[in-house]
């Protein structure tokens, strides 16, 4: 009974599928179209903004409740993020393909709401955010993604309509994993062939009442195995594949099942990793977090209103009391570039010597521009030369290498 609602829908909508419908039908037609909209990012992107898109379509009507769909685009999700108090902001972009089943509620007079699902594939540039610098860089990576939700088509005529839909699309793989966007689009769509249905001259005609024996799918389903006319024998064929389909659905949904099982006992054992690192050393207590974090941010306010000698003396008192804590780097940092901005470049250096020889610093590249400055305010012109041309070679994508080349052009 897991799937119990979802095959309660599906059999409605094989029951709807089934029936002999007056008014106006597309069934057994090719369709073809296009449209344009919006979307956004709603997992992983607390800054993004709504982007602009475009796709094509190409699809099939089974009969006059049930078809499948093909759409192929591009779309684009602006986003700003601050990171550090760096604001960041850039675009990414998705080239998809998604295959949608969609199923028909009504389809009496103009008027056919439906919801769809599948799922397809995409082609994404993914952001990086550079945590020292605030820069973005990006790459493309590929995924898969499970695709829902409604629409409706205004039919124009026989063989133009107007479609709208507002999709789900989350992506289920190893690649942009857990990363999902909302989407909205409108378009036109164009239906080609005959079809089983009605004319143009009876289209917009409402549904004749159906009476009580037809209300039953076992019933119908009975009649359709027992008939032997040709009309019967279509309309069968149309069940079976329709029923293939279902379960085909269902397989993909036991798939899917096993891979989110697989997903958490990954992350079950990532936890389990974590711990064991965590269990290998002392960490701090998150109330001696709290006090180095409101420390640091004092330091840094009087850092940038230009107390230096408080900022400075106020980062030794961290570093004392926090030798292992990550950001001691920095504190080191600081103290170096506030004994530059006192102009006691000879003090400088040691504290910045001991953000070089850090294991994990954010601040390297920042520590070899300060000591290039404070080497050549000494007159130590070939120490700078060698701090300066470090920074270009170790970090040529830092926002300091204009500034490193230019001192070095002046030497």
């Amino acid at each position: 009974m897991r799937h119990l609602s979802f095959r309660m829908i599906l059999l409605a909508v094989l029951w709807f599928g089934s029936v002999a419908v007056f008014g106006q039908s597309l069934e057994r037609r090719f369709l073809a179209g296009f449209g344009a909209g919006t979307q956004k990012l709603v997992t992983n992107a607390t800054g993004s903004q709504f982007g602009f898109s475009g796709e094509g379509l190409a699809g099939y009507r089974f009969n006059n409740r049930f078809g499948a769909t093909g759409a192929f685009g591009y779309a684009t999700f602006p986003f700003s993020v601050t990171v550090l108090g760096v604001i960041a902001s850039g675009s990414s972009n998705i080239i998809y393909g998604n295959v949608l089943l969609d199923f028909e509620l009504a389809n009496q007079g103009a008027f056919h709401p439906y919801f769809a699902i599948g799922g397809g594939g995409a082609n994404y540039r993914t952001a990086i955010v550079n945590l020292t610098n605030g820069t973005v860089s990006t790459k493309r990576v590929n995924d898969v993604a499970a695709v829902g939700g409604l629409g409706f088509r205004y039919l124009l005529s026989q063989k133009v309509a107007l479609n709208f839909t507002a999709l789900y699309n989350r992506y289920i793989s190893g690649n942009i994993k857990n990363t999902a966007y909302a989407s909205g689009r409108a378009g036109l769509t164009f239906f080609f062939g005959s079809g089983g249905g009605s004319s143009e001259d009876d289209m917009f005609v409402e549904e004749e009442p159906m009476n009580e024996s037809e209300n039953s799918l076992e019933e119908r389903m009975s009649e359709l195995e027992s008939s032997s006319s040709s009309e019967s024998n279509g309309n069968m064929q149309d069940y079976i594949r329709m029923k293939s389909q279902v379960d085909e659905i269902n397989q993909d949904i036991d798939n899917k099942e096993r891979e989110i099982s697989s997903l958490v006992s990954a992350v079950n054992e990532n936890k389990r990793q974590v711990n064991d690192m965590q269990a290998a050393g002392p960490a701090p207590s998150a109330e001696a977090n709290a006090g180095f974090s409101r420390v640091y941010e004092q330091a840094l306010n009087n850092f940038y209103a230009k107390r230096y000698a408080q900022a400075a003396q106020m980062f030794v008192d961290l570093v004392n009391q926090f030798p292992t804590h990550s950001l001691v780097s920095s504190c080191h940092y600081w103290i170096g570039e506030a004994q530059f901005n006192l102009g006691n470049y000879t003090e400088a250096i040691p504290s910045l010597n001991q953000v070089l020889v850090a294991g994990r610093s954010l601040k390297k590249d920042d520590a070899l521009l300060v000591l290039g400055k404070s080497y050549a305010q000494l007159n130590r012109k070939e120490d700078a030369r060698e701090a300066l041309n470090r920074l270009i070679r170790e970090f040529p994508t830092s926002e300091f290498v204009p500034k490193a080349e230019a001192m070095l052009s002046q030497m």
